[in-house]
């Protein structure tokens, strides 16, 4: 009994002839991986060979990215705003005594 402790499923398995099917999502993550890197890479690409001269393409995406900033900065705000207004209607006075 001693000899099968240091057995896991995969050893038991292959003592049999038999092998472990992958989940679907240990199949899927790495699909998945391979098509977010070439959506990156087709991006990079795009943006080197784009017919605008790079000071206009910077000053695009510079743009682009200051005004999403400005945006999540402002529902940032908004909603921390909303967090305080909502624990002050609800916090109990406390009485100085």
């Amino acid at each position: 009994m001693k000899n099968i402790i240091g057995y896991d499923m995969a050893d038991v398995l292959a003592l049999a002839g038999l092998a472990r099917r992958p989940t679907t999502l240990e199949t899927l993550l790495p699909a998945l991986g391979l098509v977010a890197a070439g959506v990156v890479i087709g991006a990079g690409l795009g943006l080197l060979f784009a017919p605008e001269s790079g000071r206009l393409l910077r000053d695009d995406v510079s743009r682009n990215v200051n005004s999403r900033v400005g945006q999540l900065r402002d529902r940032v705000t908004e909603k921390a705003n909303e967090t305080k207004q909502a624990f002050l209607n609800n916090a109990t006075p406390h009485s100085n005594v």
